[in-house]
């Protein structure tokens, strides 16, 4: 069986793709009685959060910590890895750094996505590329000798202007020639991105450390047309082991969003030609 997680944050705005907002002490019963393997956390700045506090509501419920997501510095803070200010850059990778820290506590990656900004035209982009590449780099020299790792998520062109497809981002981490560095593919960006979804996740299955779910609706898988059958079946064939993580909108409430999503995805695990696999 495949590993679930739901993402939560607490505090976080209601326009966020996340399905819970509550504290970490409701955060870890809730996933364990809706059946969830882990949680995955979207946090701002890790120094809000008690590290030994959260392990132990992860021991208590047996509800694993799946991964730390840092969209928030970006979306909240402004913290860029392509700032040309680079007392500005430094700011982000040191904030990056707390995340790190508080991943390798759990084993788990720590995602990059927004974090990396959007290009400028021209000159300016070529050089902020080289910035990303520089920062990512220096993030994964940090992590050398620590059980934690970077799942760097490609996003669809409407939220990101640069390395939006699989192929993309592949072409990219082979730039940066780390093994601490690995790719996040979310079912919402490739269904805008990729011409063929399955194709894009067994032709970088060798890449692949982390997953996000959301149907094309960016609500619970099952709401919309995108074939999660067919997906499973070719994570299955890749031998994916990762985490399969639910990142969408709570709609129409978390309760039944977290829900749904999680019934959806067994419910089809349990259909012939995925068990056999």
């Amino acid at each position: 069986m495949f590993k679930y997680a739901l993402c939560a944050s607490p505090g976080a705005a209601l326009h966020e793709p996340v399905l819970f907002r509550e504290s970490f002490e409701k955060l870890f019963p809730r996933a364990k009685e809706l059946g969830y393997d882990g949680v995955e956390i979207h946090l701002r700045d890790a120094a809000d959060v008690d590290a030994e506090h959260l392990a132990c509501l992860s021991e208590e419920s047996g509800v694993m910590v799946a991964a730390i997501a840092t969209g928030l510095a970006k979306r909240v803070d402004g913290l860029c890895l392509i700032n040309p200010d680079e007392k500005e850059r430094r700011r982000a990778i040191e904030r990056l750094h707390g995340h790190i820290k508080l991943a390798e506590k759990f084993g788990c990656p720590v995602i990059i996505g927004s974090m990396r900004g959007n290009l400028p035209a021209g000159e300016a982009g070529r050089d902020s590329y080289k910035l990303l590449e520089a920062s990512i780099k220096e993030l994964a020299l940090f992590m050398k000798d620590r059980n934690c790792s970077i799942a760097f998520e490609a996003i669809n062109r409407y939220e990101n202007n640069y390395l939006n497809t699989a192929a993309e981002a592949e072409k990219f981490l082979k730039q940066v020639g780390s093994e601490k560095v690995g790719m996040m593919l979310d079912t919402f960006h490739m269904n805008i991105e990729e011409t063929d979804m399955c194709a894009a996740l067994w032709e970088h299955r060798n890449s692949l450390i982390h997953v996000h779910l959301a149907d094309n609706t960016r609500l619970f898988p099952g709401s919309g047309t995108i074939d999660f059958k067919a997906l499973l079946r070719t994570l299955r064939q890749c031998g994916y082991d990762g985490w399969l993580s639910m990142e969408y909108l709570p709609g129409p409430d978390e309760e039944t969003a977290a829900g749904e999503g999680i019934e959806y995805m067994r419910r089809l695990e349990k259909t012939a030609d995925i068990v056999k696999m």
